[in-house]
């Protein structure tokens, strides 16, 4: 009667132990960056985020554009960019400061949230500034950072 029994347990624990590795924790996906290409690309990042909000300021559309990739840059053309600046302009407000926020990874891409401040050009408007999130979309390209979405929220 105990053989059994015995046999059983053993048995059991058997699939237990195979269990583990058929149903532990899926193993760790390495990181397909380095901490150190991180750091390059983060900076570059921040980089190319201040040149082409500083670029909007400017209304310099080459600058803005310098880093897109050619699928955005056929999205957001000189025409669309233009309207952006004379929309801005004939609300009489402009860009009037901006900060970084987070950055966001998602594997060999990465999103950067800035928050912006749109003020009245005139400082006794009553309007006041408003608060806008604007985020820039960067993919690895050729082991550099290249902008594949820009948003202003």
């Amino acid at each position: 009667m105990k053989s059994p029994i015995i046999a059983a347990c053993c048995f059991l624990l058997v699939c237990g132990l195979a269990g583990c590795g058929v149903f532990g924790p899926p193993p760790a996906t390495p990181d397909p960056l380095d901490q150190e290409m991180r750091d390059t690309l983060r900076e570059d990042g921040l980089n190319i985020c201040r040149d082409m909000i500083q670029a909007v300021r400017d209304d310099d559309y080459e600058t803005f554009s310098a880093w897109m990739t050619p699928g955005l840059r056929e999205q957001l053309t000189q025409l669309l960019f233009d309207r952006m600046i004379v929309e801005l302009r004939r609300s009489r407000r402009s860009l009037s400061e901006y900060d970084f926020l987070i950055e966001l990874h998602q594997s060999d891409a990465a999103k950067m949230v800035w928050l912006a401040v749109i003020a009245p050009n005139d400082p006794d408007d009553p309007s006041g500034p408003t608060q806008h999130l604007i985020t820039v979309s960067l993919m690895v390209v050729d082991g550099r950072y290249r902008v594949s979405g820009f948003g202003i929220l």
